[in-house]
């Protein structure tokens, strides 16, 4: 990294972390540039490894916050879905998604996408790719539209990976940082702010080193990755190509909006309901034939408001307000969200095909955690 360069990004962090914006303000350009949020990351892991914090530590953390339904088992499977939901919440509006996912033989896993780059903080609560590292740290200041949030289910590689590297482009700049453990503490490997010879913005996880008992992408676990991302991209409004490398094949799903969403109940009535038509094509790559189509229909209902609801969201706010970079920030969103602010973006979706084996799908009830059956359709969308 240039010295400059470094000493302005040094300036604006140092700024942040004291509640001072008198440097972002001079430069607000590189303060919300990729490079000041590759630079936060950087600082995270370098202050993680000068104090030998335990990555084993944070091992043990991750494991109790993502298993607090004790029946459920969390898979590689489902942390490839959290990679996916944070994709989709990067999409850039009207553009054409690419998501990219390798299983190599020796069970490392590398994933891309070529949605918006990471942006940094503003304030003392951490960015998107500072969040990447911070144990029980997640951005969005309770942003209720999006799926997912940077970070929490990031860090869910603790369970699976000793070694990470993130890269991404934007513009005419790249920006990658890598990290790992050794003997039990976090290490930063590399850092870097170098000229990018990509045309469109992209980034790329890449995760090495895998526990022992991680070492193989079995035939199993590759199948529910594939049956979760074609059932992932199903129910989408935009379009997306993923990839899916395995050590034997290739294979690609892709989703294309062919009737665009519109609005299907009367103007003004409540609950609002809206639809669209999309086109689910999966290739093994073998042939032609063996190629796959699907023509889904996707109705869309708005949720109302019920007091049931009500309750749960005030007790997420709640556990939110109480979160270390809430408590500490009092602009932080979540202590003036309110449970009519879910009811907005809140939409509950359905997926519907004249072409389907119509085979049982536990997928549906992994994805949102819903106690509601067909009878109770009624009552939840009012």
């Amino acid at each position: 990294i240039d010295d400059a360069l470094c000493k302005e990004l040094s300036k604006i962090l140092l700024g942040n972390k004291n509640n001072d914006n008198s440097a972002a303000s001079e430069n607000p350009e590189l303060a919300e540039s990729l490079e000041m949020a590759f630079f936060s990351l950087a600082y995270e892991v370098y202050v993680r490894s000068r104090i030998n914090a335990g990555f084993s530590n944070d091992e043990s953390t991750m494991s109790n916050i993502l298993s607090r339904d004790e029946s459920l088992e969390f898979t590689r499977y489902m942390f490839i879905r959290e990679l996916l939901q944070n994709a989709a919440d990067t999409e850039i509006e009207g553009g054409h998604s690419e998501w990219k996912i390798n299983l190599r033989e020796n069970g490392e896993l590398s994933f891309s996408h070529t949605g918006r780059a990471f942006r940094p903080s503003k304030d003392l609560s951490p960015g998107e790719a500072d969040s990447l590292i911070i144990v029980n740290s997640t951005t969005k200041n309770f942003d209720f539209s999006s799926v997912g949030q940077f970070g929490l289910g990031f860090k869910a590689y603790l369970l699976f990976f000793n070694e990470v590297k993130v890269e991404c482009s934007e513009g005419e700049k790249e920006c990658k940082v890598e990290w790992g453990q050794e003997d039990g503490y976090y290490r930063l490997r590399e850092f870097k702010i170098s000229d990018s010879d990509e045309s469109n913005n992209r980034t790329t996880f890449s995760f090495t080193s895998p526990n022992e008992k991680f070492k193989v992408w079995d035939e199993e676990t590759i199948q529910e990755i594939t049956n979760d991302v074609a059932q992932t991209v199903n129910i989408r409004d935009s379009s997306v190509e993923v990839t899916i490398s395995t050590p034997n094949k290739e294979l690609k799903i892709s989703s294309e909006v062919i009737s665009q969403r519109r609005l299907l109940s009367e103007q003004g009535a409540e609950p609002r309901v809206w639809g669209f038509r999309c086109r689910t094509t999966i290739d093994d790559g073998t042939d032609s034939e063996s190629a796959s189509e699907v023509i889904n229909h996707v109705i869309q209902a708005q949720i109302m408001p019920k007091s049931a609801l009500d309750e749960a969201i005030k007790q997420q706010l709640e556990t939110e307000r109480e979160s270390p970079h809430a408590s500490k920030n009092p602009e932080h969103k979540a202590h003036s969200a309110k449970p009519q602010d879910w009811y907005g973006p809140a939409k509950v979706s359905f997926c519907l095909s004249l072409q389907d084996t119509f085979e049982p799908r536990s997928w549906l009830s992994r994805l949102v955690p819903i106690d509601y059956g067909i009878d109770a359709l009624d009552e939840l969308i009012g």
